[in-house]
């Protein structure tokens, strides 16, 4: 699977990428490169999505900022382009709330969010490929002790 991907489709996805077969696990042990490649290629575009749109919210912060600030009242090209009618209320100390509200703010915020959620998951993914190495071994060093204790 290529990035982007969507949240509950990389659930999905380490779901069955999860497990190993416990009669193979040196199948698994060389499968974990791969795994970690994939994983760190999401986690890689997805967090370079989310720089990205912070430097977007930032920017159209500091535009609504401007605008409930009154700065664009005008200005009618930038209204009309944003689609917007002169903001006629004094925001005053409460310029954050109007911006805080703000539906196209709200959005970005929620797409900020929804892509950090991805990159933490691929994180903990990757933290768990880390360590599959050393629970494999230990999984294989007891298949060995199992084989080589005394039958009663």
């Amino acid at each position: 699977m290529n990035p982007p991907v969507k949240l509950h489709d990389l659930h999905e996805l380490w779901g069955k990428d999860s497990g190993w077969d416990d009669l193979n696990p040196h199948g698994a042990i060389n499968n974990i490169p791969r795994l970690h490649a994939k994983y760190l290629n999401i986690y890689s575009y997805h967090s370079f999505l989310v720089k990205s749109l912070k430097k977007d919210y930032t920017k159209l912060r500091y535009f609504y900022l401007q605008y409930y600030g009154s700065h664009y009242n005008t200005d009618e090209e930038t209204l009309a382009k944003h689609g917007l009618e002169p903001f006629t209320k004094q925001a005053g100390k409460d310029i954050n709330i109007y911006i805080d509200s703000n539906p196209e703010i709200i959005k970005l915020l929620t797409r900020i969010d929804y892509n950090e959620e991805i990159v933490n998951f691929c994180d903990k993914v990757i933290k768990e490929l880390n360590s599959r190495t050393w629970q494999l071994r230990s999984y294989i060093d007891y298949l060995k002790w199992a084989d080589e204790r005394p039958k009663t």
